[in-house]
């Protein structure tokens, strides 16, 4: 069947894809999803843990991400606070990120669970 039988099977009501979206478009989605999650991840943890200590907005605004003794993070503990911001964001109401304003180091939630700061460079 081509495609445009298959817009006219469609138009009556009827298709050859009835179980859903075309498994090329499914695939791409997924590619672009994952590509989307890599991305950022890999943008965040490398950033985080290179010289720069932080993204180039945090470089922008002069805050780096730091250990809790002041010393550059590892890869592995940016990976685990950039995936932390999602247990971070199911807390309702923007809580877990207002929670920075209130505690005494200035932690997030996910700065506190993979022990970290952000700090104002001087």
């Amino acid at each position: 069947m081509g495609v445009g039988e298959a817009i006219r099977d469609m138009r009556r009501g009827g298709s050859e894809w009835d179980s859903g979206m075309p498994p090329v478009i499914m695939g791409f989605i997924a590619l672009c999803a994952l590509i989307g999650v890599v991305g950022t991840w890999l943008y965040h943890a490398l950033l985080e843990s290179s010289e720069w200590q932080g993204t180039l907005g945090k470089k922008v605004m002069g805050l780096e991400v730091t250990d809790l003794a002041g010393a550059r993070v590892t890869f592995g503990r940016a990976t685990g606070r950039h995936f932390a911001k999602f247990i971070t964001s199911l807390i309702p109401l923007f809580i877990g990120y207002i929670l920075a304003g209130f505690t005494e180091k200035r932690q997030a939630v996910h700065d506190m669970l993979a022990s970290c700061l952000v700090l104002r460079k001087i």
